[in-house]
């Protein structure tokens, strides 16, 4: 038998929206950070669950008009205390830190591949897998 944090990880790669993802993290106990952030679709299901929210969600309308606003420019997550989905560092110290100490800003990668996708959404580059070709 599987100990109930495993239980999680599972149920969490299985998830098709952001609020059952939250709703089980929050159950996870004793399971290193490590092993999410190391797994080889923990990338694709950010992108999945911002795909989501961007087009399927009440906010879509809004966030889709906030995401078009920001032009080309790079897209940072400032969150100083999650350096795997954010920089690990405020807006104001991500100005001055170098930027070999920001985290891995998995959250601003995201919006910057969802931004390509809406403006190009036929675009090869962009599928990473089969089922990434469908809105």
């Amino acid at each position: 038998m599987t100990n109930p944090s495993q239980e999680s990880y599972e149920k969490i790669l299985a998830a098709t929206s952001e609020e059952e993802i939250k709703a089980l993290a929050d159950n996870i106990k004793d399971f290193p950070i490590e092993k999410w952030v190391n797994h080889p679709d923990y990338t694709q299901h950010i992108y999945a669950a911002n795909l989501h929210k961007f087009l399927h969600s009440d906010q879509s309308k809004d966030l889709l008009n906030r995401l078009a606003k920001l032009g080309d420019r790079e897209l940072v997550f400032a969150d100083p205390t999650d350096g795997y989905l954010g920089i690990g560092l405020d807006a104001e110290e991500a100005k001055t830190a170098d930027r070999e100490s920001w985290g891995r800003n998995e959250h601003g990668k995201s919006f910057e591949r969802l931004r390509e996708k809406i403006r190009n959404p036929y675009s090869p580059k962009l599928f990473s897998r089969p089922y990434d070709t469908m809105w």
